[in-house]
């Protein structure tokens, strides 16, 4: 459990663009140790347990939040030299709310490749309608002031349906959380959580352009 605030919930950064379009902010951190690794991710996963498009804001050209990958790309030739230069950035990426789970995730692989099984995948589901929003103060989340409105997006923690509920938990069966982890523990090889780059471009290629 993290980012809980009394109250409110389980809050999750998030963004508002030149459309008053809401997003969350992705994030992506790797931890090596020996030949081990450890990828601590937050992403979204939809209904299906597939991790979702990612976004990025495009204020330059007034476009606000749109894909990453057809606004970057400019062709297969150039794929790996375009997602350098957005990597090299530094610039955010987000992912739509609508639909989605938020997955908390650390994920731990052993030298051979292999998913270990201390890693870690919890869960969250955003609240209903306007409840999820709540605004926060320009730069209050350390990024810098781009003009706009910076905002939490309010979350339940999903347990499983055996758990004592309580206010912000969600109750999901266990089978069905099992199944988000199983479907993402298969997207996932050590190669693509090697490093932020490698991590977003496979979410552009796996992207369904929608």
């Amino acid at each position: 459990m993290r980012n809980y605030v009394d109250g409110l919930g389980h809050l999750f950064e998030g963004k508002y663009d030149c459309n008053n379009k809401a997003a969350l902010k992705g994030n992506f951190k790797v931890v090596y140790k020996g030949e081990t690794l450890t990828a601590h991710i937050l992403w979204g996963v939809n209904p299906s347990g597939k991790l979702v498009n990612p976004f990025h804001n495009n204020i330059t050209a007034g476009k606000g939040f749109v894909l990453l990958g057809p606004d970057i790309i400019n062709s297969e030739e150039t794929f790996d030299e375009d997602m350098t230069t957005f990597i090299k950035s530094n610039k955010p990426t987000y992912f739509e709310i609508d639909e989605t789970l938020v997955c908390d995730m650390s994920v731990n692989f052993d030298k051979e490749g292999n998913i270990t099984e201390d890693s870690v995948f919890q869960f969250y589901m955003p609240l209903p309608g306007d409840a999820k929003y709540v605004k926060t103060k320009k730069g209050e989340n350390g990024d810098k002031d781009d003009g706009f409105p910076n905002l939490s997006i309010a979350c339940e923690m999903a347990v499983i349906n055996k758990s004592n509920p309580s206010m912000f938990l969600c109750q999901i069966p266990e089978t069905i959380l099992k199944g988000y982890e199983s479907n993402i523990k298969k997207q996932l090889t050590k190669e693509i959580c090697e490093d932020r780059k490698a991590f977003l471009s496979y979410l552009v290629k796996a992207s369904d352009g929608k």
